[in-house]
């Protein structure tokens, strides 16, 4: 046992001794960012002393990571001895971590002994090969040495891991300015970046070196259009064509700017002749099929989104296009059908859920739409088209639990809907909480004072309790305001006999049957 405690003791001081290192570390960040080299270096030098203190019996990979990020922080200083000790002692517990490996290759490049660090940085590379930052420094150490051709090949692999890197592209132009296609993705990542000041500029030094680059003169397009810019990017698809009139890329690209320009018959044409030259295309026929949902044609629009799905059937916006364009023809079996495509792609798309419910409703499949409106509210509990549809559909099925916890949400978003106080209230009564339901009629009564239905509500809530006094004034009021209400004359005449009033029972029972001779109640009255 004692054994077992001293060899815990001893993990966790070399537990301690990395997290005091960690720290220190972090502080010589913090400095050097602060523009504070002589206190980061402190702190480098402070983190490497409590290293070397003692040699680890455990935690070797863990040592030799800390030993890299304090041999980090020294190079940058410019403390290379120390940094150098620090690669020594980490090589030394962990020869396979790349880290380590790296901060001898970068040790080595600061010595001006490139060639010497390349290899270290390939052994590195093979540990990691999707480490970025060494793709970048292995292409440094062949800038430095004058091996061009090497540098843009490790840089390409460093662009390959983040095709949004403009800077690394900016390296790699700085070895081949004349590569055109270079200029072309470098802009094409601006774009993606929504820099598109920075896209044209660099489109636009593309097309100095070749001036037909057909991808050149599609991105400037694609980025005028983001732009709000058709026109421009209209002249820019025309060069295309006229460079290539047989490209479907520009054909279907032109009929994306003059659809979003509202330039509908020439687009159709264009998707059409895009389409002509490849018929397969997935974009164009979803294009086609967008425009022609938007200018109506419905069952045109089905056919060519169908055509979309089967070229690209894992694609949501195909089938979401086509669920819209099957609701606009009111095929409610189909629009049924084509929900569940959706959800099976993306199970919380609220728009396919709640046309889904939608669809139920039109076909009077009321309970279905009720469970579709609860997968929707699922997913969006906050929306007041889906509670509201919801609360319609429970009134008319006499649900009344489930319409006051629905009526509830709806006041919770608008505290002060006559709508669903008024439900609530009536869902109340038919549960016999007659306190709760008055109580709901009473905010109403706030919300909409001169509302009859808010006091025909306190009125049926009263006939529940035995205030036969406050019953009446409440039947008085209402009368007021519709002295031909039959239901408030029978429940002022209830009242009335609640009090031994039969004289007035009496006469309130005959004013019901002048209104209704055929009323049973008075007559048994």
């Amino acid at each position: 046992m004692i054994g077992m405690a001293l060899f815990q003791g001893l993990f966790d001081r070399e537990a301690r001794v990395l997290e005091k290192v960690n720290h220190l570390v972090q502080a010589g960040v913090s400095a050097l960012d602060a523009g504070s080299e002589a206190r980061a270096a402190v702190a480098f030098v402070k983190a490497l002393s409590l290293l070397e203190v003692r040699e680890p019996s455990s935690r070797f990979e863990d040592y030799a990571k800390a030993f890299a990020d304090v041999g980090e922080g020294l190079l940058r200083v410019g403390r290379l001895e120390s940094g150098q000790a620090a690669a020594n002692q980490a090589m030394a517990l962990d020869r396979g971590n790349a880290s380590v490996l790296a901060l001898q290759a970068d040790i080595l490049v600061a010595q001006d002994r490139a060639t010497d660090a390349l290899g270290y940085y390939e052994i590195a590379l093979q540990v990691d090969p999707k480490a970025k930052d060494l793709w970048e420094r292995k292409g440094d150490a062949h800038t430095a040495l004058g091996q061009a051709p090497e540098a843009v090949r490790s840089y390409m692999q460093a662009v390959s891991l983040d095709p949004n890197d403009t800077d690394g592209y900016a390296r790699v132009i700085a070895l081949s300015p004349q590569d055109a296609e270079l200029w072309v993705r470098k802009a094409d990542a601006h774009r993606r970046r929504n820099e598109p000041d920075e896209a044209q500029s660099a489109y636009d030094r593309a097309l100095r070196i070749d001036s037909d680059r057909k991808d050149a003169l599609e991105g400037k397009s694609l980025t005028y259009l983001a732009a709000g810019e058709p026109q421009r990017a209209l002249r820019c698809l025309d060069r295309v064509i006229q460079v290539d009139p047989y490209d479907p890329n520009a054909w279907r690209l032109r009929g994306d700017v003059l659809a979003a320009s509202n330039q509908n018959e020439e687009a159709l044409r264009s998707y059409d002749e895009a389409l002509r030259q490849r018929d397969a295309d997935a974009n164009a026929w979803y294009g086609r099929a967008e425009l022609l949902r938007k200018i109506g044609r419905n069952v045109d629009a089905v056919y060519a989104y169908d055509r979309a799905v089967e070229l690209s059937p894992k694609s949501l916006k195909p089938h979401t296009g086509r669920l819209e364009a099957l609701r606009g023809l009111a095929r409610w079996d189909e629009v049924v059908q084509e929900t569940s495509k959706v959800i099976a792609l993306e199970p919380n798309h609220a728009g396919a859920l709640y046309a889904k419910a939608h669809a139920f409703l039109q076909t009077n499949r009321k309970d279905e739409a009720v469970t579709a409106l609860d997968a929707f509210l699922a997913v969006e509990p906050s929306s007041y088209d889906g509670l509201e549809t919801k609360r319609q559909l429970l009134l008319g099925a006499e649900r009344w639990s489930e319409l006051v916890a629905t009526c509830d949400a709806i006041l919770a978003i608008q505290p002060h809907h006559a709508r669903a106080l008024k439900d609530r209230g009536r869902a109340l009564l038919a549960l016999g909480k007659a306190e709760e339901a008055y109580a709901t009629f009473d905010r109403l009564r706030v919300v909409a004072p001169d509302d009859l239905d808010a006091l025909r509500g306190q009125r049926d809530a009263l006939a529940h309790s035995k205030s036969p006094k406050v019953l009446l004034r409440a039947c008085d009021t209402i009368l007021q305001k519709d002295p031909t209400d039959r239901s408030t004359w029978t429940a002022k005449g209830a009242a009335h006999e609640a009090l031994g009033q039969r004289d007035e029972a009496l006469s309130a029972y005959d004013t019901v049957l002048r209104l209704d001779p055929h009323d049973a109640g008075a007559s048994a009255r």
